[in-house]
């Protein structure tokens, strides 16, 4: 969730400077507003803009579309099916996993297993720990960052999500 929310903040940041940019350019000059002009008093343009408004009538391109959604909805249909016909599994499957989870516990022993798992704890902290003393330079760098402008802020956004996602990994 944390991801999805700095993307729409990276898009929304993209889309107002992309938009400042656009009111920084100058205004059309009158030659291009003059062949639009002619191109829109055309005939042959204004049938297609007529055409377009009135939308997909083409049966090719309303049966695309339903034949689209037929097919998702067929596949999620499938899938479905398929978990519940692996349902009746569960249970000889838990079964088995637990008799080997006690067959490896009889052979190596408790104290083994539970060397195991305190050393891939230990060593998951270790590497967080790791993670955090080296990215502090950019943690800094990223509540320092000035917001002034479009530029800066799209640069403090873009460290975010580069960091947010190094996070995630």
């Amino acid at each position: 969730m944390r991801i999805l929310r700095l993307l729409c903040l990276f898009v929304m940041i993209l889309a107002a400077t992309m938009a400042c940019r656009a009111q920084a350019q100058a205004e059309p000059t009158p030659e291009k507003v003059r062949a639009l002009l002619q191109m829109l008093s055309d005939p042959e343009v204004q049938r297609w803009i007529d055409r377009e408004r009135a939308g997909p009538t083409s049966p090719a391109r309303v049966a695309a579309s339903e034949g689209a959604i037929a097919g998702q909805i067929d596949g999620i249909r499938a899938h479905v099916a398929s978990i519940s016909a692996a349902m009746p599994r569960v249970p000889a499957v838990l079964t088995d996993v637990f008799s080997r989870l006690r067959s490896e516990l009889d052979a190596h022993g408790m104290g083994s297993v539970l060397a195991l798992v305190a050393a891939f704890v230990a060593l998951g902290l270790g590497m967080e720990r790791l993670f955090w003393m080296a990215s502090s330079g950019v943690r800094k760098w990223i509540i320092a960052s000035r917001l002034d402008t479009p530029a800066e802020r799209l640069r403090a956004a873009c460290a975010r999500f580069g960091f947010g996602a190094s996070w995630v990994a």
